[in-house]
């Protein structure tokens, strides 16, 4: 019986015996390598010597001068209504834009052509953009938003094919450089962006080198997710206070502010430099996270003055709760609530530097909607 049991080792390569004939070794596995994810490469930017689009550069080939002026569109429709063309083209809509590192999108059936469906052979990562037209019931508030989400894509808020779930804009864009100019303004000028974290981290606040500079600038209608310090220190206000900063550095043409305010996410304690998670503050914690929230916050009424035309704040419910209570009596009395929905708001009343009497709106971004929802989220 021992002889037998050799044999099996001999044979299974196990145990590493010898055999009695040979003075080899028997052979063991290779060790199994574990499998690593290739590291994310970084986003691409712009370079440094692109060369500009605007009619205002003089053109390197005389062709593109050449390329519109026997059109009739630009001969005979004056500039006004060459707009309102454009408008009705690709503009005044509500569109989601998004940067993730990814395999290649999967068609599918759902709103902007979504779906469930993840590709596992296909190993092609890298940066893509996304993009699609948000088409959320207009009486629901902007935070509910779930066009992002297969599970809840159904569209009915809106008939047509899929190509009307996205902009279009691309082969007009590289028509000619009027075409461009004149198209890429009403694009950023008109629509209103959805820019959230939820694919990359940190999206937003890179912008500046994704797009022209000027491009940014002419932006005038946003809706944004912010985070703030799940804490009492009304110092720290982390990415909210680097949001509003940013917001008044790249985005002068500003118009209209729709913001949600999260909480969660890491804060860094002034004393002990440590990263900790979601704390409950007491009533006099709240009182200070309260202040910490409007007083960043009243600083875009404070820069853009009476130019910012729409602004509305929407808290996480257990916040607005809780802040809502140490507001003083005369704000509580002026809390009003929706009619069809469960989400509550209060008017926040802010003086401006030049003694103007401006403020937005405070929401209670409720999770749930009691209306049904039958749209595309």
């Amino acid at each position: 019986m021992p002889k037998f049991s050799q044999w099996i080792r001999k044979i299974t390569h196990r145990g590493g015996q010898t055999d009695g004939h040979s003075e080899q070794p028997a052979r063991r596995p290779p060790p199994r390598r574990r499998l690593q994810r290739p590291r994310t490469p970084l986003i691409p930017i712009l370079p440094a010597n692109r060369r500009p689009l605007s009619l205002s550069y003089p053109t390197s080939v005389p062709d593109e001068q050449r390329a519109t002026e026997n059109s009739l569109f630009f001969t005979r429709l004056p500039p006004e209504i060459r707009r309102m063309v454009y408008i009705a083209m690709f503009g005044a809509r509500t569109i989601h834009v998004s940067l993730n590192y990814s395999t290649s999108y999967v068609a599918g059936k759902a709103h902007a052509r979504l779906d469930t469906i993840k590709r596992t052979d296909d190993y092609n990562l890298q940066w893509r953009w996304w993009h699609c037209v948000c088409h959320r019931y207009r009486n629901l508030p902007f935070w509910n938003d779930r066009c992002q989400l297969p599970q809840y894509t159904s569209c009915r808020a809106h008939y047509g094919d899929h190509s009307s779930c996205f902009i279009g804009v691309l082969e007009w864009l590289l028509t000619s450089r009027q075409c461009y100019t004149e198209a890429m303004s009403v694009l950023y000028h008109t629509n209103t962006f959805i820019i959230n974290d939820e694919f990359y981290d940190g999206l937003f606040f890179k912008l500046p080198d994704l797009i022209p500079a000027h491009h940014i600038r002419g932006i005038t209608s946003l809706e944004l997710t912010s985070r703030i310090i799940p804490d009492g220190d009304a110092i720290d206000v982390g990415d909210h206070a680097a949001l509003v900063a940013f917001l008044c550095s790249f985005f002068p043409h500003l118009r209209c502010l729709r913001l949600h305010i999260r909480r969660g996410g890491r804060f860094i304690e002034r004393s002990t430099h440590t990263v900790s998670g979601w704390i409950q503050p007491g009533l006099e914690g709240y009182r200070l996270v309260g202040a910490a929230i409007f007083y960043t916050t009243d600083q875009l009424v404070h820069h853009y003055s009476t130019k910012l035309k729409c602004l509305e704040i929407a808290l996480d419910k257990y916040i607005y709760t809780r802040v809502l209570m140490v507001q003083p009596e005369a704000v509580i009395k002026t809390e009003e609530s929706h009619p069809r929905q469960s989400w509550r708001r209060f008017w926040r009343q802010v003086v401006t530097y030049d003694g103007l009497d401006l403020g937005y709106y405070v929401m209670e971004a409720e999770d749930q909607v009691l209306i049904p929802i039958d749209t595309c989220l």
